[in-house]
């Protein structure tokens, strides 16, 4: 049996850190709730067309990170669209 143990915030990127090193990649502390974020925006019909595409554009920046760290291996995002552009950067 696998002696596992929960995993905190702190594990990944300790108190006074801002990045760390996942699969190779520098990923600073927040990249994924900033993807989350732009996310909203990208969804939210009162957001601009001009608001939206900042947003399409800091999560195509982003979504190497977010792939990186693995979220991809346990979350399905519902918008097709940010699907896509996730699914496409694991191949």
């Amino acid at each position: 049996m696998a002696n596992y143990k929960p995993v905190f915030p702190q594990d990944i990127i300790p108190d006074g850190l801002d990045t760390t090193i996942i699969n190779g990649k520098t990923i600073r502390k927040g990249t994924v709730a900033a993807f989350l974020a732009n996310l909203t925006i990208f969804e939210d019909p009162i957001a601009t067309l001009e608001q939206k595409e900042l947003a399409k554009k800091t999560m195509e920046d982003l979504a190497p990170d977010v792939v990186a760290v693995g979220l991809c291996k346990h979350v399905t995002f519902k918008n097709a669209e940010v699907e896509k552009m996730l699914v496409n950067l694991q191949k």
